[in-house]
């Protein structure tokens, strides 16, 4: 393959650790291996970029925060100044920069299930996406079900939009004894994700204290507020202090910090109710933890997790397989194939393959 550069707007490298973010760090950290790719990722804060990724990666630095400043001046600038053969967007590009615009439109989920965003946000994100998407020369997304409400919603042939998915690239080597020590006396199940109404957040801690595994396990919630969530407020509010104990909210969690939750869980659950791919569950998958997962949207493609592909919807069915879980715990789970088939779907290396296919074609 002839030589290509690529410029990337790496501005969300900044901000909350997110699965665009991880996508663009997995994605571009395997893509600086090969051979003839020159990468050139714009971001606002140089001395985090320098120790998120690889070193052949050039970082340029994005001088304002302000989104429309960097779409409409400084990537054009930039682009003008290292002329890439493409520039690579997350959801938004700027149809200004010199070279050809590869946009990946993770999802659409603010406009399939509009009723859980804000209207404003709705609105905005209707329009710059579909005119994003409509001017791509290149358009991916991260799962056939993205795929197809692109398709659907922007009215694009489903053969002119390419599915890339995230890689699971955790270093387990990383595991730290902090959080080990902490929790090791207390068993728990782990739920990692954004704080939003879509997470479904507070039918969890309902179905969790309608079985009987609260009475021998905690839960801990690992993710950020992104949107108000009445029905969370009004599901803690409810609970006494006893059983508000049980529950454990984090933030601002390290990627070190994150593996050891990961690694010490006894049970992982995953019960969105709407998602464009949905890492955490494979996450926890590669660790070889069990994992109770949502089978809407994109994640009705996790087949793999067979009986515990449940809809969560159906709270009958989530206490279910918690009482089952609680009461088979002693039993010892062999996960080794469900941790073998995320491995080899979900690898970056497969997919980086796949990317520079699609550069080339």
């Amino acid at each position: 393959m002839s030589s290509i550069k690529i410029l990337v707007d790496g501005h969300v490298i900044s901000g909350y650790g997110q699965g665009i973010k991880t996508y663009i760090i997995g994605l571009y950290n395997e893509l600086s291996y090969r051979p003839n790719v020159r990468i050139i990722m714009a971001v606002e804060d140089i001395d985090l970029a320098r120790s998120i990724f690889a070193k052949n990666i050039e970082l340029v630095p994005l001088k304002k925060r302000n989104k429309w400043v960097r779409l409409l001046w400084e990537l054009p600038k930039i682009s003008y100044q290292y002329k890439p053969d493409y520039v690579h967007f997350q959801y938004v590009l700027s149809p200004l920069v010199k070279g050809k615009k590869i946009v990946t439109v993770h999802d659409i989920l603010c406009i399939s299930f509009w009723r859980d965003f804000p209207l404003r946000l709705v609105l905005i994100r209707s329009v710059s996406f579909f005119l994003s998407a409509r001017l791509a020369d290149t358009l991916i997304t991260d799962s056939e079900y993205s795929k197809g409400e692109i398709a659907r919603w922007f009215r694009i042939d489903r053969a002119d939009i390419y599915n890339i998915p995230l890689g699971v690239n955790f270093n387990k080597s990383e595991v730290t004894n902090g959080l080990e020590n902490q929790r090791r006396n207390v068993p728990y199940i782990l739920y990692v994700s954004r704080i939003e109404r879509r997470k479904n957040h507070h039918l969890l801690i309902e179905a969790y204290f309608r079985s009987e595994i609260h009475k021998e396990m905690n839960l801990v919630f690992v993710g950020k507020e992104a949107l108000k969530y009445p029905q969370l407020e009004k599901s803690m509010e409810t609970l006494n202090n006893a059983d508000r104990s049980k529950i454990s909210f984090m933030s601002d969690v390290s990627n070190e910090d994150l593996i050891s939750l990961y690694s010490n869980a006894e049970l992982f659950v995953f019960p969105s109710l709407s998602e464009g791919f949905g890492i955490p569950p494979l996450e926890a998958a590669s660790f070889a933890i069990p994992v109770i997962c949502s089978n809407s949207t994109s994640l009705s493609e996790y087949t793999f997790f067979g009986d515990d592909h449940i809809n969560t919807s159906a709270q009958e069915q989530l206490i279910e397989r918690l009482n089952l879980f609680s009461e088979t715990r002693s039993v010892s789970y062999d996960l080794s194939e469900v941790q073998e088939v995320v491995s080899k779907k979900y690898s970056w290396e497969s997919h980086v393959d796949k990317f520079l296919s699609i550069l080339k074609s």
